[in-house]
């Protein structure tokens, strides 16, 4: 429940700006968080249109062969281009 006192602030970027550490820093200030990268990671663990699409944009060699995904691969291949960092964050978010 929101109260009508309470103050909203929205911490936005792209994947790897830093919005984790920034809501670490506001929590630390006594602010509540909803982290989107927790939100987002749960979401690839368990939604399998999220990994198939991962996994068609980005290769089967993203994922460990226990179908964990393996996210400083997909970070290296997603953030050394432009275009492709973008096409992770539409996939993920």
């Amino acid at each position: 429940m929101i109260h009508k006192d309470c103050i909203i602030v929205a911490v936005t970027g792209g994947m790897g700006c830093g919005q984790t550490t920034v809501c670490k820093f506001m929590e630390e200030m006594g602010a509540k968080a909803i982290q989107a990268d927790l939100v987002a990671k749960k979401e690839i663990e368990m939604n399998d249109e999220i990994r198939q699409e991962l996994e068609k944009t980005f290769g089967n060699r993203i994922f460990y062969r226990d179908g964990k995904l393996n996210r400083k691969l997909l970070a290296n291949i997603a953030f050394a281009d432009e275009a492709k960092t973008e096409r992770l964050n539409r996939i993920v978010h």
